[in-house]
C-alpha cells in the first residue's frame, strides 16, 4: 500500500466543540477518556485541548500580575 493511502486525515475541531470539551472537564469532572470517546477523538486530543487552555489561563495570570505590579510601582 502506499504510504499516502495509510495517513488519515486531520480532523478540524470547531471552537464550540473545544468549549464544550473544557466545559465537560472541569464542571462534570468527565474522565479524558470518556470525553474522547464521547467526541470521537484520541485522549491525546483532548488532553491538547485542556493543555492549551491551562496555557492561555495562566499567561494571562502572568500579564495580569505583570500589570498589577507595575501600575503599584508607577513604571507606566
Amino acid at each position: 500500500m502506499n504510504e499516502k493511502q495509510d495517513c488519515k486525515k486531520r480532523k478540524c475541531i470547531s471552537l464550540e466543540v473545544k468549549t464544550e470539551i473544557i466545559k465537560k472537564h472541569t464542571e462534570q469532572k468527565i474522565t479524558t477518556s470518556k470525553l474522547a470517546k464521547e467526541f470521537n477523538v484520541n485522549a491525546s486530543t483532548i488532553n491538547t485541548i485542556l493543555e492549551r487552555k491551562l496555557k492561555q489561563h495562566n499567561q494571562k495570570s502572568t500579564k495580569a500580575r505583570l500589570k498589577e505590579q507595575e501600575l503599584k510601582l508607577g513604571t507606566k
